[in-house]
């Protein structure tokens, strides 16, 4: 299970990274961009475990400065710091938005069946972003402190959670409308 899912989150992340560069430019094909972090991905393993290590730091470190600064700025929006200078505040939590819509209602032809459709299909989806939280319990045998080290790393992964997945999930349904027709389409 485990080399089936790093074969999926490797390849969706650099499709996703060739996604966000089209957002700049569709001069260059998505795929020749795929190739470039695929080589990228292959030359930083190669170069060794401490060059490995200096990356994954630097990339780490960047990835939660890029969090961070994301989440207070949808609070900043969301409190009028948006060039209309409007408070959003609660209101796309309420009809007619809401946080659940309905998901596949042609096909089923009940509203609440759908709305629980929408919920799962978030779900699944989101679901996937906690793979590979186990990891902290395989690491048992390596670490030096088991019974101290193991719980406090258990402790930090649950606040890295609350903050990042769920703090931004929260500020992303303060800033974006359920219904919103935008969905990173590339126009």
């Amino acid at each position: 299970n485990y080399v089936f899912k790093y074969f999926i989150q490797t390849t969706n992340n650099v499709n996703a990274a060739g996604a966000v560069v089209q957002y700049w430019t569709l001069s260059v094909p998505i795929e020749v961009w795929m190739v470039i972090y695929i080589a990228l991905i292959f030359l930083i393993n190669l170069l060794g475990i401490r060059v490995f290590g200096e990356f994954e730091f630097w990339f780490c470190s960047i990835k939660v400065v890029a969090l961070v600064g994301l989440i207070l700025m949808g609070l900043i929006i969301d409190l009028g710091g948006n060039p209309q200078h409007d408070r959003i505040g609660f209101r796309y939590w309420r009809a007619p938005y809401g946080p659940l819509r309905e998901y596949l209602l042609a096909e089923v032809h009940d509203s609440r069946l759908a709305q629980f459709l929408g919920f799962w299909s978030n779900l699944t989806t989101a679901l996937f972003s906690y793979i590979g939280t186990e990891l902290i319990g395989v690491t048992v045998g390596e670490t030096q402190n088991p019974r101290r080290n193991v719980p406090r790393a258990i402790r930090r992964m649950f606040f890295r959670i609350v903050v990042f997945y769920v703090g931004g999930t929260f500020v992303i349904s303060l800033t974006v409308p359920s219904n919103s027709s935008v969905r990173g389409v590339v126009p």
